[in-house]
């Protein structure tokens, strides 16, 4: 397939005390016919959401950063609550996060990291950052850990990879969950080894102002098969199992007394859907 599109950004020239600095938008679009043709393909395989080109890139970013799995979502924001959702699944025992228990992250960061710690019901912990990196230092991670601390989570701040070794050993001698919120960093190593594998958990966005972008997406990685299939079998289906149980509650409230016997088939099937199993 030929495709001839003008697809170079259209410059504008300098003129002293006349135009404005931020003239161009902060983030405009980079892309070339090659793109262009790619997003045609998939116009016509009909496949709008998730498909060929989804397993894909999967596929490829994880294997980039060297880990076993990722599962591409709607966004960074998304990618962060479905990581720390995760952790909440009942496969993983006495380890699972519950309601109450507390999560270290930075005092200095973006909303995203912290909003889904309130979003599974646990307490977030800020600490302090360094001037230089605008990451959390070591010790003040340390100090913070208490009785019920279950995880840390923190991003590499624009860009910035936090002090790896150090954090990963204080998750190791704690017995704490680590998830690491590498939106700003794609690319970037420590140690010879990429940032998304540091973590029990690791996020990307592919929101147009980051490294990469497929105009909105986020991703989630983890080299656990456990970790991976709570976010598969557990996490989606729960959230779809959540929003229909209350769609199902308010159906019910409106059925004459004769229907809802029904229901408790319904009822039974959602039930086992969010305890992670398959109903029969």
């Amino acid at each position: 397939m030929k495709i001839e599109l003008d697809v170079s950004y259209p410059s504008q020239k300098f003129k002293e005390g006349e135009t404005y600095i931020n003239v161009a938008p902060i983030t405009p679009g980079c892309y070339t016919k090659s793109e262009i043709e790619n997003l045609v393909q998939v116009l016509q395989s009909g496949h709008f959401t998730e498909g060929e080109w989804v397993r894909k890139l999967e596929k490829e970013l994880a294997r980039y950063v060297g880990v076993r799995f990722a599962s591409m979502c709607n966004s960074g924001s998304s990618a962060n609550l479905l990581a720390l959702s995760a952790l909440t699944s009942p496969l993983l025992g006495s380890r699972a996060i519950q309601p109450g228990d507390e999560i270290i992250t930075a005092a200095v960061g973006f909303p995203t990291t912290i909003n889904p710690i309130f979003q599974v019901g646990c307490v977030p912990v800020f600490v302090d950052v360094a001037i230089s990196t605008h990451n959390p230092m070591a010790f003040t991670i340390s100090n913070a850990i208490t009785e019920k601390t279950k995880a840390i989570m923190i991003a590499h701040t624009l860009g910035n990879i936090w002090d790896v070794d150090v954090i990963k050993q204080i998750c190791v001698e704690n017995n704490l969950w680590l998830i690491e919120d590498g939106c700003d960093a794609l690319g970037g190593e420590w140690d010879g080894k990429r940032v998304g594998s540091f973590g029990n958990l690791s996020t990307l966005s592919f929101y147009p102002a980051h490294h990469m972008t497929t105009g909105e997406g986020g991703m989630v990685f983890t080299d656990d098969a456990v970790l991976n299939a709570s976010i598969c079998r557990l996490f989606l289906v729960e959230r779809i199992a959540q929003r229909f149980w209350k769609l199902v509650l308010a159906w019910a409230k409106r059925l004459p007394k004769l229907h809802r016997p029904y229901l408790k088939k319904i009822f039974w099937v959602l039930k086992c859907i969010r305890q992670g199993l398959v109903p029969c």
